[in-house]
């Protein structure tokens, strides 16, 4: 069989560097030449990778298979030339990108040895796949686990602004790090809540609020409430990809925070407008329980701590964010 000299992986990663904001899709033919022509990867505008496999156009138009990540089924794509049927076999999960990968340079191995029979070699390779395919995701987020993601990202969001595409190196809470945003001189934990009554934030046990070593730290808070015009999350995240963020990191990364993209369109009803921002310097004044305020003998022998701070009560700090970003994390 004929090996693929260039990997789809690295081909939908060149790809995805081509998205453009006009959100239109970018093709690139394979060497897989059909009586219909040729195969080829694309990526659409929201940057999900596909393979198209170029059919007869009096072919009946069905769905093969889909799940919520991975769909394969009969489209008709217009362009410049005109409209053509294709079987487009399409990842629509960051988390699948891998094997996804490597399924189309199975079907391009295949259908290079016998490229009349494509599409038959697509279905039957597809078969064998589908194991590897599961559409298995983590149970839907809470509310409070949501609007703590709709801060985080808000506050990307900012960073971006500032930064741009680099912001996403910041953004440490997902890999397990004490605080959400670590900067080389400070560090940011971002909270949030949907309390109108106050602005009370939860904080979960006592190293959350320990300065960085050498550095200080802030708590970023925003109070949202719910509202029908407001911003989902998958909102955000479409907007920060449109900003220059890696579509594929930032969804890797929402992913480890719970988020599974193939819920989008129920995360998509769950809208927010912020009502109220504030940000405190966590300093002495700042009430909170650690290894400074308490005793390190009654903190150890202690479990679950979880409490709750109003920051309404706190003062409101200035964070500069333009110049958290000077220095790159150590």
């Amino acid at each position: 069989m004929t090996a693929v000299v260039e990997t789809s992986s690295a081909i939908f990663a060149f790809l995805g560097t081509q998205v453009s904001a006009a959100r239109r899709l970018i093709v690139r033919t394979s060497d897989v030449l059909t009586e219909f022509g040729p195969l080829a990867h694309a990526i659409d505008g929201s940057g999900n990778p596909s393979l198209l496999i170029p059919v007869a156009g009096h072919q009946t138009c069905v769905e093969d298979w889909q799940n919520r990540a991975v769909t394969f089924g009969q489209r008709t794509i217009k362009s410049q030339a005109g409209p053509q049927e294709f079987l487009v076999l399409q990842c629509r999960e960051p988390r699948l990108l891998g094997p996804f990968c490597l399924l189309v340079d199975d079907i391009l191995e295949a259908a290079s040895e016998c490229p009349q029979e494509a599409p038959a070699l697509a279905r039957d390779t597809l078969e064998r796949w589908k194991e590897l395919l599961r559409d298995t995701k983590p149970p839907l987020l809470s509310d409070a686990q949501l609007v703590g993601l709709l801060g985080e990202l808000t506050f990307l969001d900012e960073l971006t602004f500032h930064n741009g595409a680099d912001a996403l190196r910041y953004w440490l809470g997902p890999r397990r790090a004490r605080h959400d945003f670590v900067f080389a001189s400070a560090s940011v934990e971002v909270k949030a809540t949907v309390s109108r009554e106050s602005f009370t934030v939860t904080i979960h046990g006592s190293k959350q609020l320990e300065a960085p070593p050498g550095g200080t730290l802030f708590i970023r808070g925003y109070q949202f409430e719910s509202s029908p015009v407001g911003t989902s999350v998958p909102q955000l995240l479409y907007r920060l990809v449109e900003n220059g963020l890696s579509r594929y990191e930032l969804f890797e990364l929402v992913e480890k925070m719970g988020y599974s993209e193939a819920d989008a369109g129920h995360y998509a009803e769950r809208r927010y407008t912020l009502i109220c921002e504030r940000t405190s310097l966590v300093d002495e004044s700042f009430p909170r329980l650690t290894q400074e305020t308490v005793a390190s003998q009654i903190l150890d022998q202690i479990t679950g701590l979880q409490y709750s701070v109003d920051l309404a009560s706190q003062r409101n700090d200035s964070l500069d964010i333009a110049a958290l970003v000077v220095e790159l994390v150590p």
